[in-house]
């Protein structure tokens, strides 16, 4: 296998964990998260 058949299958993996860990709210959903949203 090569690197260029491996990317796609790495990409793909990566998208579908953007999505989960998106989606799962965590941290910044909880009453432990004290800031208001904003990056500054």
């Amino acid at each position: 296998m090569t690197f260029a058949q491996v990317l796609p299958v790495l990409a793909g993996l990566f998208g579908l964990s953007l999505f989960f860990f998106g989606g799962t709210g965590g941290y910044y959903d909880t009453d432990a998260y004290e800031g208001n949203g904003c990056a500054h």
